[in-house]
């Protein structure tokens, strides 16, 4: 099934990756070889579900920017309430669970860099990295 592209605001610009292919892991790869920056938006062609990355780059030391996880549930949890009947529940589980009458909807990823060479003690102590990528699939 074809369907049209989707349209993003001007600030976001989007990839497609074929359906066999996981937009989130593709969107890893990209940002860490430098091919991809804040607004990026990787989406797969799949029809049958949702699978989307997004590229962020914010000014924040890393122990801050992990608090944008569950800011990004609250945010796909109020798209799916604007697309759905009022009498459709949604909860969320920690840690990364969104669900819909109590079926797993899907799951929200992060990732962002491990410090460098310098292994977890320097990732404890980094106070500044490039870009964090959040997804939902």
């Amino acid at each position: 099934m074809k369907m049209p592209d989707p349209t993003f605001p001007p600030l976001l610009k989007g990839h497609a990756v074929d359906s066999d292919t996981d937009a989130f892991d593709t969107a890893c790869a990209r940002a860490g070889a430098g091919k991809l920056g804040a607004g990026d938006v990787v989406w797969s062609r799949n029809t049958y579900n949702l699978d989307i990355a997004i590229v962020l780059e914010p000014d924040v030391p890393p122990a801050v920017a992990a608090q944008m996880m569950p800011v990004c549930m609250v945010a796909i949890g109020d798209c799916i309430g604007a697309l759905t009947p009022p009498q459709v529940g949604q909860t969320f589980t920690w840690p990364n669970l969104i669900r819909i009458n109590g079926a797993t909807a899907g799951r929200v990823v992060a990732a962002m860099p491990a410090g460098g060479a310098g292994g977890e003690a320097a990732a404890e102590e980094q106070t500044e990295f490039d870009v964090i990528l959040t997804g939902f699939g």
